[in-house]
């Protein structure tokens, strides 16, 4: 008899698990469906991958490859998958990936200000150096699609740059 409840209780537990969770999920709000769909096909071409960090509440692009000499070789592939979107979907997607190097900078300078070593040590060497190799990448491979790219891109920097 008490195995046949526990049997029936089993369902009921994993479903209210399953609405805790999506209820109370840990995951990154930033990037619009179509910012996935970009970030995820740039970022299988140069071996990079990405990632939330629960616990430091920020998202990370980090490379998967030990070498990254051939990532100026990997621009011309980049650079047609990004023509292959709309010129405010590839500016959208640059905002929001150069406002996260921001918000990892001014992280790493908070944690260091706090003297919290180990979160800023875990910032400065390993998700912010490849995070701004990946930004400055992108920056190239969008103006490399339309040089007009550069003005919108200077006025991104610019806005996002005086919030520090």
């Amino acid at each position: 008899m008490i195995r046949k409840i526990i049997m029936c209780m089993i369902p009921l537990l994993l479903i209210e698990c399953s609405i805790y969770r999506s209820i109370f999920k840990n995951e990154s709000k930033r990037y619009s469906k179509e910012d996935i769909i970009i970030l995820d096909r740039t970022i299988a071409e140069i071996n990079y991958t990405r990632g939330y960090d629960a616990e430091l509440k920020i998202d990370y692009i980090v490379s998967t490859s030990l070498s990254e000499r051939d990532l100026t070789k990997k621009e011309p592939q980049v650079t047609a998958i990004l023509r292959g979107y709309s010129a405010e979907a590839v500016m959208s997607f640059f905002e929001k990936v150069y406002s996260l190097k921001v918000e990892t900078a001014n992280l790493m300078a908070k944690k260091e200000k706090k003297k919290k070593w180990k979160d800023h040590t875990y910032l400065s060497k390993y998700l912010y150096p490849p995070l701004e190799k990946y930004t400055d990448f992108i920056e190239r491979s969008i103006i490399r699609t339309d040089r007009e790219y550069a003005a919108k891109i200077l006025t991104i920097k610019e806005t996002k740059d005086a919030k520090k």
